[in-house]
Order: structure tokens, then C-alpha cells, then sequence
């Protein structure tokens, strides 16, 4: 296989410019800590909903590339708003002269979005703007019944609080009267057969509905932390809602799967077909998560499959 070197003196200069762009941004215990609800709640400087009305990117004098998202602030629970009650924050990364720089586990804001920000420091240019990373970060959408519910990142209802935590769930695809409906991966294709001499799989049901905190009852939990009475707000504008499910989203270096893991299977004539498959069952037995899809005739990355390719040769691979 091909093998890619990189010349010292280029390798030299690369690590210069990532060390100095390194040296504008301030660490932060954002991108690699699980803060408690308690941390969410009093550690912020800047506490809010609001909704995106514009992101506009910029260069650093290293060349790197940063973002400013202006909220339009709905209400204000810590921190000081700018003119016209509008808040800023910066994030690394961002899309500009036909350059993409995309950091990973960073929100990808949508103007017109409405949010619940947990935000560190809105003055400072942190490796995440939010505390706890996309823990920080919820989606304020408006139910079936008129209610607006935050959804942590990924569109996941929050059940309440759990070990000092709140406790998100997976993808909801409506939610109404204080329960959200999951989204499941309708399962159309077979089960692994185990065809060695031991017993057959585990079934396992997936919930369907649980119960999702509203937006009222998350700033009680907020003000409750803060030691603070609760302050009335209002929401103007466009309510945002859940969008459809759009296959083939990234975890990045970490997020959610559903239930069931959907290997695309190797041509039935394959030797290694029943042996998959009896591999598959057998650790069904214990946690019943693997499924599989017929062949396409075809792989590659990335395709949004998961797909067992069996043994190619170098060549192959290198054509891919």
C-alpha cells in the first residue's frame, strides 16, 4: 500500500502555523469535560435563549479561520447583552473563500435557529464557545401543543436530571403534552442466524415515547441551581420545530446510534457470509444490537454504510 510522507521542513511549518493559531485561543474545560447540571447552570458567564440571526466568518492574523454568531437574545438568564439586545460569540472554525475549517464536536449553527446556550465566556476565543462542548447547546423547538421544549444536541428530548446530569435520550420526531416520540430505525432486514449449535438471539423492543422536559420546567431546573427567582420571557419571532431525519450524519468523536447497528453483508456465496452472521448472533446473545442488509455489489467510505468487505487485495483497496 502507498504510504504519504510529508517533507520535515513542510511538517516543521505546518505545526508552527497550528501551534501559533493555538496560541489566540484560549483552553477551556468546555470540549473535554461532562459538566454536572449544577456547573451548566452557575459556571456560564453568559446564560440565554436566542435565536441566530447571522453568522459571519473571519481570519486571524495566524490565517485561521473563526466564526461570530449573533443571537438575538429572547431572555437573558447571566451575562450582558450588546445594542439592540443582541449577544456575540466566536467559535473556531468556519467557511470562507471556498476554505472549510470544521472543528470537531462544535455546533453547527443554523440562522433562524432558536437556542438555549450555556455559553463559558462570550469574550473569549475558547476551543468550545459553550460549556461541555454540544452539552452546552439546546435546541428550543415548539411541540404539537404550543410548548417550546429544549432538545440537547441531535434533537434529544431531556427526561430530567439523573446522577447530577441531565439525561437526553435519542432522536425525537415530535413531541406534544410533555412526551417526545423516538425516532427508530424501522428494521426491514433480516436477523443474524446463529448457525453454530448454540441457541438463538435476544429480541429487544425499543421505546418508543418518553418524557421530555419543557422550556419552563429547564429554567426552573436553571434557577433553581442559581439559587434565583425565575424571570418571565417572552419568544418573538419564527418558532423553530423538529426537521425531518436526515441519514448519514457524522458522530464526530462522540454523539448517539440507534439500537440497532445495520451491517451491510458480504455476497451470500462468500465463505465468510455464515460466519458473520453466526459472529453477529452470538454477540446479539449478550447485547442484541447488530442487524444486517443483502449485498449492493459494491463498498466504499464514505457512503454512509456500514459495510463488511471481507478480504481485498492492496490494489483494490488502492482503487476505491
Amino acid at each position: 500500500m502507498k504510504q504519504i510522507r510529508i517533507p520535515k521542513d513542510l511538517l516543521f511549518v505546518t505545526v508552527a502555523i497550528i501551534a501559533s493559531t493555538l496560541m489566540l485561543v484560549s483552553t477551556s474545560n468546555g470540549d473535554h469535560e461532562s459538566p454536572t447540571f449544577q456547573q451548566l447552570a452557575t459556571t456560564p458567564k453568559a446564560i440565554f435563549i436566542g435565536r441566530v440571526v447571522d453568522v459571519t466568518p473571519e481570519r486571524t492574523s495566524t490565517d485561521f479561520i473563526v466564526s461570530n454568531i449573533t443571537f438575538q437574545v429572547d431572555h437573558l438568564v447571566c451575562g450582558k447583552l450588546g445594542k439592540d439586545k443582541r449577544l456575540i460569540i466566536r467559535q473556531l472554525g468556519g467557511t470562507m473563500d471556498d476554505q472549510i475549517v470544521s472543528v470537531c464536536c462544535q455546533p453547527q449553527w443554523e440562522v433562524g435557529g432558536r437556542y438555549l446556550v450555556f455559553a463559558e465566556d462570550p469574550d473569549a476565543l475558547l476551543s468550545s464557545p459553550t460549556l461541555g462542548a454540544l452539552e452546552g447547546v439546546f435546541h428550543v423547538v415548539k411541540g404539537s401543543d404550543g410548548l417550546s421544549y429544549p432538545l440537547a444536541w441531535g434533537y434529544r428530548p431531556i427526561t430530567g436530571l439523573k446522577y447530577g446530569h441531565l439525561s437526553p435520550r435519542v432522536r425525537a420526531t415530535s413531541v406534544e403534552d410533555g412526551r417526545a416520540t423516538l425516532y427508530r430505525e424501522p428494521i426491514t432486514r433480516a436477523t443474524p442466524i446463529d448457525t453454530s449449535e448454540h441457541g438463538n438471539t435476544v429480541t429487544a423492543i425499543p421505546t418508543e415515547t418518553t418524557v421530555a422536559l419543557t422550556l419552563d420546567e429547564m429554567l426552573e431546573l436553571i434557577y433553581q441551581a442559581r439559587n434565583e427567582e425565575p424571570k418571565p420571557y417572552i419568544l418573538n419571532g419564527h418558532a423553530s420545530t423538529i426537521p425531518a431525519v436526515e441519514r448519514g450524519s457524522s458522530l464526530c468523536g462522540c454523539g448517539y446510534a440507534d439500537l440497532y447497528r445495520v451491517m451491510e453483508q458480504v455476497p451470500e456465496s462468500w465463505t465468510s457470509f455464515s460466519y458473520n452472521n453466526s459472529m453477529m448472533a452470538r454477540f446479539n446473545k449478550y447485547f442484541d444490537v447488530f442487524r444486517y442488509s443483502d449485498d449492493d455489489g459494491g463498498w466504499n467510505a464514505p457512503n454512509g454504510e456500514s459495510e463488511i468487505c471481507g478480504w481485498i487485495d492492496s490494489d483494490t483497496l488502492e482503487d476505491v
